[in-house]
This record gives structure tokens, C-alpha cells and sequence, in this order.
């Protein structure tokens, strides 16, 4: 197979950028716990086998699926106690292991982005706040997909999808990549050792 040269990064944001995923567990857990410990329980695992599923999507499949008679408003009221849940805490956690390093080395390689499931707004405010926005080119959040964000980043660039690599830490992330022909590097369970091998990958090739 003709290896292709790399000419954009992407990157996932909660468990690829910054350790957030637990956190924002416990915050579906926290929104649902009104509802009973089963329910909050049952948040709490659902996020983590959806992770890349829009928060209010998730929001409302986790209510339909607990039997929750919930109208958009508070469907909409829900999400934005997470939200702002989610703001108050965001700062308590830690940089995925590497990616500091990894940033680092790539900035003046390629452009580098952001794809994440949160909203946009939101993700561009956590960004700035934890002072990694002027690493990035481009931010993309909800409502725009992953396959939205890196065919945007090809058509931006000139070149076919093929040449954008998408970092990130779970299958969607990796089915986001292959829908589209894009490049796909997993931040697995020892983040620090993917970000290495990235660094250490000669030419950076997929």
C-alpha cells in the first residue's frame, strides 16, 4: 500500500487532548442523580460507551431509554446544568499524558485542529482557559461532525481527506476517519507511549 505523506493533524479533545472523560461521566451521573441512583448509574456508563455522541443526543437517548418523560426544555435544562458542571470542573483536570510533548513537536509541521463532540463554544472557551487555543488552526464542535470537520480541513487545505491524520482515543473517533479516508492514530490505554510513537514515526506517514 502507497503510504501517504501527512499534511494536517486532528485531534480529539476529552481523553485525547485533556483527561476528561471521567469527569464528564460524573457529571451525567450528577444531572441524572434526581432521577435515583440507578438512573445516574446508568448515565455514568452509558457516556462512556457513547463518548463521541452529542451531549444532547445523549442527553435524550439516556432519558428515553430510563423511561424519563422529559420535554425538550428539560431535555435543554439538563444540558446546560451540564455544561455548567462540566465549566466549574474543567480546570481540575490533568493533559492526556504526551500530548503536550506532541503539540510541541507538531506545531510548525502542520496545522493542527480540533475535533470534538462538545460544543463549539464551549470547547473553544475549555481551550482557551487552559491556554491551548494558539496551538490549533481550526476548532470544530458540535454541531459539526467529525466527517464534517476533517473533510473541511482536506477541501481548506487543497488535498483529499487521505492526508489528514485524526488522533484520537475511541472506535468513533476511529470510524470518523475511515468514513471519510482520512488517517487514524489511537490514544490508547498508555497515552503516553501513542503520543511517543507519533514523535518517533519518521516522516510521520499513515
Amino acid at each position: 500500500m502507497n503510504k501517504v505523506r501527512v499534511l494536517a493533524v486532528a485531534l480529539d479533545f476529552d481523553g485525547t487532548i485533556l483527561d476528561s472523560n471521567s469527569l464528564k461521566a460524573d457529571c451525567f451521573g450528577q444531572i441524572f442523580a434526581p432521577f435515583g441512583q440507578t438512573s445516574a448509574q446508568y448515565a455514568t456508563t452509558y457516556h462512556l460507551r457513547h463518548l463521541s455522541q452529542p451531549r444532547r443526543s445523549k442527553i435524550s437517548s439516556i432519558a428515553q431509554e430510563l423511561g424519563l418523560n422529559l420535554n425538550d426544555r428539560e431535555l435543554e435544562e439538563l444540558s446546560e446544568l451540564f455544561g455548567d458542571l462540566v465549566l466549574d470542573q474543567i480546570l481540575e483536570c490533568s493533559l492526556v499524558p504526551g500530548v503536550s510533548d506532541f503539540l510541541e513537536w507538531a506545531k510548525d509541521k502542520w496545522p493542527l485542529y480540533v475535533c470534538s463532540a462538545t460544543p463549539h463554544g464551549e470547547l473553544k472557551q475549555i481551550l482557551r482557559s487552559i491556554g491551548l487555543e494558539g496551538y490549533f488552526t481550526g476548532v470544530f464542535g458540535h454541531p459539526t461532525s467529525k466527517e464534517e470537520a476533517l473533510d473541511q480541513i482536506a477541501t481548506s487545505l487543497g488535498c483529499s481527506s487521505s492526508r489528514v491524520l485524526m488522533i484520537g482515543d475511541s472506535d468513533a473517533d476511529r470510524e470518523a476517519a475511515i468514513n471519510v479516508g482520512a488517517g487514524f492514530h489511537l490514544v490508547g490505554d498508555e497515552p503516553l507511549t501513542s503520543y511517543r510513537e507519533l514523535i518517533l514515526r519518521d516522516g510521520m506517514f499513515r
